[in-house]
Parts: structure tokens; sequence; C-alpha cells
């Protein structure tokens, strides 16, 4: 589909992180409809009798998310709660599913965070490892965290989408060079969104510089313990200014928004 809209002149391009489930906000199940007005209105949706009932339907016709395959990683009024399944948190307040969400929903002023659980097969995981590779080598791919560093259950992305990338998945599969996986995840991107001044190692460009260990450098963040950071990267310089110094923050926090 990308390459026959390409043959017809649309500028596309995608982004992927190294993971086999992803992760979002519970607000994003709702259907469009139930959306329009804003957060008061959503509420007063998911308290409406009729509202709710049409919403819950909308879960059991949404096959591509199963709901019992969703573990919710943040619930900023009961953290005590975060790590548990949805299916778990039901049967515990036995309630279905779908009236579980719009409870939750109800109760934490719609900022309840997930992560879809992973797939149990090892071949699975390895298969989607290598596509992520394999998909990345094109020219038109760069690399998206996609980052939700919430809760007390986030997910692995968070902490180890770049170095899964440069380290663990280009050592395992050798299918592109580290000179192109860093294009994609660097260059690419500035060029995509046109930012001025970044993407390159040059002369008047911003000195956001990360020095790392090509052979040790790799991810650690897993998903039961995703806070946890890489290793093989000593030194981290932003603006010039050297946010880790042998692999320890210094504190320094000189970044800027990107206009």
């Amino acid at each position: 589909m990308i390459d026959k809209a390409k043959v017809e002149g649309v500028n596309c391009t995608l982004e992927l992180y190294p993971y086999p489930t992803g992760s979002s906000f519970l607000l994003s199940n709702l259907p469009s409809w139930a959306h329009e007005g804003g957060p008061k209105d959503i509420l007063e949706r998911l308290n409406d009798k009729n509202s709710r009932k049409k919403i819950i339907n909308s879960f059991e016709l949404n096959k591509k998310r199963r709901m019992d395959h969703v573990l919710l990683s943040y619930l900023p009024k009961n953290p005590e709660l975060e790590g548990m399944t949805v299916s778990q948190l039901s049967k515990l307040r036995d309630v279905s599913m779908g009236d579980l969400i719009c409870d939750l929903l109800i109760e934490q002023d719609l900022q309840v965070g997930f992560w879809q659980i992973p797939p149990e097969s090892i071949s699975t995981w390895r298969q989607i490892s290598r596509d992520a590779i394999e998909f990345l080598s094109r020219p038109d791919y760069m690399v998206g965290s996609d980052s939700i560093p919430i809760g007390n259950f986030p997910h692995p992305r968070a902490y180890g989408t770049f170095p899964r990338f440069i380290g663990r998945l280009r050592r395992q599969f050798d299918v592109m060079s580290l000179e192109q996986m860093i294009q994609r995840i660097t260059n690419n991107p500035a060029k995509t969104f046109k930012l001025k001044g970044r993407g390159l190692l040059k002369e008047g460009y911003f000195a956001d510089i990360v020095i790392f260990d090509e052979d040790k450098i790799i991810d650690t963040a897993t998903y039961d313990d995703a806070k946890q950071f890489p290793v093989g990267i000593p030194y981290v310089i932003v603006n010039g200014s050297i946010a880790v110094n042998n692999e320890e923050c210094t504190g320094i926090f000189a970044g800027h928004a990107v206009p």
C-alpha cells in the first residue's frame, strides 16, 4: 500500500518501535462519537445508561483489541491496582470488562494507561523483531519510541527502544549497518519534520550527541520491570552540555523545546 501510494505521488513515511505489543490510554478504545465535545461530555456519556451501553457494545465489536490481554499501567488515583489486567480486576470487582473500563475512566478522570500483554511464543517475538529490523532497512522508515513513561508499570519502549534497535537487534540479525540505523533514528525524522539544525553532526547545528559503545549498548527494560536504563552509553551531550557523564546523570538540563 505504501509503495503504491509513493508511485501515485504521495509523500509517505513510516515509524515503528521494536516490541510486539503497544501501549496507550483506555480513552483511545472509545468510539469516535463518544469523544465529541471533550472530557466533560465523555464523562457524561460514560455515566449515561444508554450511551454507556453503546460504548460497551463497541468494545465487543472491536476484535482487533482484546480487553482480556490488557494490563493497567497507570491509575493515578489507585496506583495499588497498577500491574493488574483488565480481566483480573473485572473478576475481583465482579463486573464485565466493558463495565470495568467505563468505571475506571470515570474514577480516574479518564486518565487510565495500559499496555497489551506480549505473546508467549518466543518464535513470534523473534519474528516480530526481525520484521522490525527489515522494515527499518527501508529508506522511508524511522524510529519512534511512542513513550508514555508514567505509572508504576510503563511499557518498556519508554526506556529501551533506541538501544534495543542499535544494540540487541542490530547485532542479532545483521540486516543493516550501524550507519544506516543511526540515519533512520536521527536524520530521517529531522528531514521529515523539517527540524532545523538537527539530525546531523555538523558545524552550526545543535550539539546533541549520544556517545555509545556499539558492542556493548543494549536495552535492559522488560515488560515486568520497565524502569531500567540501558547500558553502553557513557556520555550524552545536550546543546553542548554534558547530561550523562560516565553513565551517570549530571542533573544538567540544557534541552530546549523543538519549535
